[in-house]
């Protein structure tokens, strides 16, 4: 029995190797761009981050990591600008934190430094910057090289000017992780070194970090648009940003690492910080022009590219938007709550899209007594979010609308903790102390949500024997297809199964890549990706739906292991219960 299987397995691979070769002389191919599935997350094995400057060039405190993991690891956290090396180890279901060396972030306005952070793990980690600075700190995700991406716009904060002095004011930064990327900047508003609205180009290469500063105005890096030859990590800060407006103090350090704009998503819920009396500032940054903003299903502005709503919530909310919007939540000054117990924070809330279900976070290990958790989940998965090995109970949430999805603020103690469900929901993280506050999300998934089509299906014949039934799906931003199919009425109408398969998208591709294909009508779609010998390199399966569809491919192999530069042939197999079809496709892999 066993030598029979293994002799099938020589014929097949032959059989493989036959048809690959075929195909690499056949196959035409068509670009076309495509939403991700299966994409990276907050989880991966090698980082590259930055600190923008914090309130009086950090007044002697050091910056630091929190790493987490839900398996063993062990890494190490270098600074090759200022030969720092740190070795640390991961135990899951803890933290790891990583104190770096005082001037680990960048001091000059306008200028590169090699003080960008390195972080490599030998199994998948969390990394979460955090800069504890009394009176003015806060933290951030960090994301992985293989989220980061060639298209990103910041969201930082205007300083004002009543209580602004030299050292605040809104600041944007970025990280290299490859040499010779080309970086060109279009600023939102001037800046003492540069104009607004005029682009301008900076090289970077790895290890190098770069900040543009906004010194004590009402000016605002909101928007500024951010493109590179390469991935980069990009960052929006405020060294003492005074919310909602400088008429209230005092003012904190703020910081989020930006998540690349095709990532940016159209459907958002929130749950209201914690103890505070009169709500919370939020911003919602559009991708597009032409964006519309709902409120808890009121519309409240059309935004074009670049620009942004800011307004206060204090109940759990639901926010959606028409196009891909970027969205955060900031903790307001202490003057406007009438707290001596809070200051200014800002954390990026994800779209419902980008959830994950296991998350492992920590508060700082002092100095904050008083922090908290916010959780959304689906409303039937409420009573099932398992934290520190007890179920939240269901009563703890708050129903948003007829959303289908709740929320909750939960209280925890300091250290770490697990929050785990069967489903998908989404965390926060946050705390107060006087005058200071920090909040982060807990972690995400970055699938590119930019490219996500809008069916409309109509009819083109009034034929009940044989009609056209057409779909036309509609892209941002301008790509439109159309796929025609004669279906059989008995009595209602059919849709035969049909598979179209275009150009993966990036082609060649360094750390990932999209395979697209369209389909007519639902189907289970199996793809496997070979090397050019035959062997199998990686396997993926999913549930494909009429219209434009794409999974990712991290280019690791089925270990979890990254292949080796080179040609790969990719199979699609799409089956509805009645046909099948089968595509052919290559790419390359280069680094």
């Amino acid at each position: 029995m066993l030598l029979g299987g293994i002799i099938i397995v020589k014929i097949w691979r032959q059989k493989i190797k036959k048809i690959l070769v075929l195909f690499l002389f056949t196959a035409i191919f068509f670009v076309v761009a495509g939403p991700a599935a299966g994409a990276p997350s907050s989880i991966g094995n090698e980082f590259w981050l930055m600190f923008p400057q914090n309130y009086d060039g950090g007044g002697g405190t050091f910056p630091s990591l929190i790493i987490t993991g839900q398996t063993a690891a062990t890494g190490t956290v270098t600074i090759p600008g200022m030969s720092f090396t740190s070795n640390f180890s991961v135990t899951p279901g803890s933290v790891t934190t990583v104190n770096l060396p005082q001037g680990a972030y960048v001091s000059t306005d306008d200028g590169v430094q090699q003080v960008a952070i390195h972080v490599t793990a030998s199994a998948g980690i969390t990394v979460y910057g955090m800069w504890y600075y009394q009176y003015t700190t806060d933290a951030f995700l960090a994301l992985p090289v293989s989220a980061i991406g060639t298209s990103n716009m910041v969201m930082a904060y205007n300083a004002g000017s009543l209580y602004a002095n030299e050292y605040s004011g809104p600041q944007l930064g970025i990280a290299a992780a490859y040499n010779n990327t080309i970086v060109t900047i279009t600023p939102s508003c001037a800046t003492l070194a540069r104009a607004a609205g005029v682009p301008y180009s900076i090289t970077m290469n790895q290890g190098d970090a770069y900040q543009l500063f906004v010194s004590a105005t009402a000016s605002d890096l909101t928007g500024t648009l951010i493109s590179s030859t390469q991935p980069i990590a990009v960052f929006g800060s405020n060294r003492c940003a005074n919310v909602p407006s400088d008429q209230y103090y005092a003012c904190n350090y703020i910081i989020e690492q930006m998540p690349p704009v095709p990532d940016w998503g159209k459907n958002f819920f929130t749950v209201p910080l914690d103890t505070r009396s009169n709500g919370d500032t939020f911003r919602i940054l559009s991708s597009a022009d032409g964006t519309n903003v709902q409120i808890n299903g009121a519309s409240v502005a059309t935004l074009n590219t670049g620009q942004f709503y800011q307004t206060e919530l204090t109940t759990v909310s639901n926010i959606t938007a028409s196009e891909p919007v970027l969205v955060a939540q900031y903790s307001n000054c202490t003057s406007y709550d009438g707290d001596a117990n809070g200051d200014p924070s800002m954390m990026l809330i994800f779209p419902v899209e980008q959830y994950l279900n296991s998350y492992t976070v920590s508060t700082p290990a002092s100095n904050f007594l008083s922090n908290y958790i916010n959780v959304i989940v689906d409303s039937a998965d409420a009573g099932n979010v398992i934290l520190d090995g007890t179920a939240i109970p269901a009563s703890s949430f708050s129903v948003i609308g007829a959303t289908g999805y709740s929320g909750a603020a939960v209280s925890v103690g300091v250290g770490t903790h697990n929050l785990s469900s069967v489903a998908n929901f989404g965390i926060n993280v946050y705390g107060f102390a006087q005058t200071d506050a920090y909040s982060y999300p807990g972690g995400g998934a970055f699938a590119n949500l930019l490219v996500s089509p809008t069916m409309t299906p109509t009819w083109t014949s009034t034929s009940t024997a044989s009609p056209t039934y057409t779909i036309t799906a509609t892209y941002t931003p301008t790509l439109t297809v159309t796929q025609t199919c004669t279906v059989t009425v008995s009595p209602t109408p059919v849709i035969p199964l049909c598979l179209t398969l275009y150009q993966n998208s990036p082609n060649p591709c360094s750390n990932g890549t999209n395979i697209i294909y369209q389909l007519c009508c639902f189907a289970q779609v199996n793809i496997k990706i070979y090397t050019i010998s035959g062997e199998v390199v990686k396997e993926f399966s999913q549930q494909g739906q009429p219209g434009v569809n794409s999974i990712y491919w991290d280019t690791s192999n089925n270990a979890g292991r990254k292949v080796t530069d080179g040609v790969f042939i990719y199979r699609i197999e799409a089956t509805d219960g009645k046909d099948k079809k089968k595509a052919w496709g290559k790419m390359a892999v280069t680094r």
